[in-house]
């Protein structure tokens, strides 16, 4: 598998900047450590974007946005989104299981980051695409 994510995977076109992220993050190996942190509500970067919620910026950061943005900042290259908890958690479930058909030897951790990353993230409805 080349990517975790494709193009037929996204709610919304907009939502590239997530999809170029999830699959760098998958092809360079640090997925399962972006679930770690993000399912700890803490954000992850990697050289070409990041993750960030807005409990991650000091208040030099913070003042640089209009308004407290609620979910969490995708950035990727020169791309940057705010996308819902939900949506996150929704392509995080979806990559995990391909993930997970790849790596079965770490199916209990990934499982593990998911849970945590629903309640933490306090993820109740269920996206239909």
């Amino acid at each position: 598998m080349k990517n975790i994510l494709n193009s037929e995977d996204l709610i919304s076109i907009e939502h590239l900047p997530l999809e170029g992220l999830m699959n760098f993050c998958y092809l360079s190996n640090s997925f399962k450590d972006a679930m770690k942190y993000l399912s700890k509500e803490v954000g992850f970067g990697t050289d070409f974007g990041g993750f960030t919620f807005w409990s991650d910026l000091d208040e030099s950061d913070k003042s640089l946005y209009h308004e407290e943005f609620n979910g969490i900042e995708i950035e990727y290259g020169d791309d940057s989104i705010i996308i819902a908890y939900e949506n996150l958690y929704y392509y995080f479930k979806l990559a995990a299981m391909r993930y997970i058909e790849k790596n079965p030897q770490d199916e209990q951790e990934i499982e593990k980051y998911l849970k945590e990353m629903r309640s933490n993230l306090n993820v109740s409805r269920k996206i239909n695409k």
